[in-house]
């Protein structure tokens, strides 16, 4: 079963000069000259869109000050400060993973953000991450999250068909033990386990400067990284923005030089992985919005939409536009990103959805959700439900004419 080509009509998006000014500030180089703008405007959409941490990082202090004001450059410097607070946090996590691994013998693989901050393609400071995904070899996953369960990481969530439940270091980071690379298919039908990528010499020898690993870490080839930013961006975030948003995603591939002609001929390598999930359309129109991005094409606003434009509103709506975003809601159980049969991801979805877990402490004096207010929460979920549905229902647009 494959998707549909191009999932996304958003309402046109107007284009003011706080969105240009982010946009060229956080992908292109910094040779543009900006007139006066608002820099309270500006810092609020680079908030919105999870970029500030990125400008700060690619811009010099001087340089937000003079275009924003000290109050709005202020605002933007200090996403900055905390991404690299959370960094260091995810580094102490990975440190003490990194050991257990070693005394296990576990190879192990970064994905996702911080597969980009430890491969030296993102900006120290610039690419926020909420956690630390690592890769390993099935057959090892469990005996690794034993061991650090042991070392004293907490369970802090729940199983995934993709990862094991995530576990919290005493650091504050959080770590998620991947036994695939969700979307990303190597074979027709399976996403790609550790060993199929190493079989296929996709895994190469760590790049990083910032960690130095006493185990056996390896990096995914630029080529895996951006096939998985693609099924993670579109296929598992893309109707979701609120909970990924599609800027850090267009980021990375700015990062991996997923653009211009290196772009497109990566683009026929990693398309034919994610094609069940994400259509050649939509992988080809986030290449081109890579490529305008980065070299600050202005012609990327010009009539008629193109489906670059048609991505670039999507993610901007999903995050401004409520009424965009409620629509969305009515579609989550269009398309899962799974490997089980649709009917069945989309019934193992909708359970979830219905029959949420019940909310459990984080920490050993952490209290979690007693079983009363569990079982209350159960009871009105039906109607918080139907009230959402009817919310979503309202706020759906009539088909545009394109």
């Amino acid at each position: 079963m494959s998707v549909e080509s191009f999932r996304f009509d958003p309402p046109e998006v107007a284009v003011k000069p706080a969105l240009r000014w982010v946009l060229t500030r956080a992908y292109a180089a910094p040779d543009t000259v900006f007139a006066e703008i608002e820099g309270d405007a500006a810092a609020e959409l680079a908030l919105r869109f999870g970029l500030a941490a990125r400008i700060a990082a690619r811009q010099s202090a001087d340089r937000l000050v003079g275009e924003l004001g000290a109050a709005a450059a202020a605002k933007i410097k200090r996403q900055r400060a905390l991404s690299t607070a959370q960094e260091m946090r995810l580094f102490e996590t990975l440190t003490e993973v990194d050991s257990a691994a070693a005394d296990l013998r576990v190879p192990y693989a970064p994905l996702k953000g911080q597969a980009l901050v430890l491969g030296g393609f993102a900006p120290e400071g610039g690419r926020p991450s909420a956690d630390l995904d690592l890769l390993v070899p099935e057959g090892k996953l469990d005996a690794l999250q034993k061991e650090l369960i042991r070392r004293g990481l907490e369970v802090a969530g729940e199983a995934y068909e993709h990862q094991a439940p995530a576990l919290r270091h005493a650091s504050g980071g959080v770590v998620e033990l991947h036994r695939i690379v969700p979307g990303v298919r190597l074979e027709a039908k399976k996403s790609a386990t550790f060993e199929a990528l190493a079989a296929a010499e996709l895994l190469g020898p760590p790049a990083a400067v910032r960690f130095r690993p006493r185990g056996d870490l390896r990096l995914p080839r630029r080529e895996v990284l951006a096939a998985h930013a693609l099924a993670h961006g579109i296929a598992q975030h893309g109707l979701a923005p609120a909970a990924f948003p599609g800027f850090l995603f267009l980021a990375d591939l700015v990062d991996l030089a997923f653009r211009g002609s290196g772009g497109r001929a990566a683009l026929a390598t990693v398309a034919p992985w994610i094609a069940r999930d994400v259509s050649f359309e939509e992988a080809e129109a986030a290449l081109d919005l890579a490529t305008a991005l980065a070299a600050a094409d202005a012609t990327l606003f010009d009539p008629p939409r193109s489906r670059a434009r048609l991505l670039l509103d999507h993610f901007h709506a999903g995050l401004t536009d409520p009424r965009y975003a409620t629509s969305l809601k009515t579609r989550l159980l269009e398309h899962p990103l799974s490997d089980r049969p649709q009917p069945l991801a989309k019934a193992e979805l909708l359970a979830k959805t219905l029959v949420p877990a019940r909310q459990k402490g984080i920490g050993t004096s952490a209290k979690g959700e007693s079983w009363l207010a569990y079982l209350g929460r159960l009871a009105g979920r039906p109607l918080e439900l139907v009230r959402r549905w009817r919310k979503a229902r309202a706020a759906g647009r009539p088909p545009s004419s394109r």
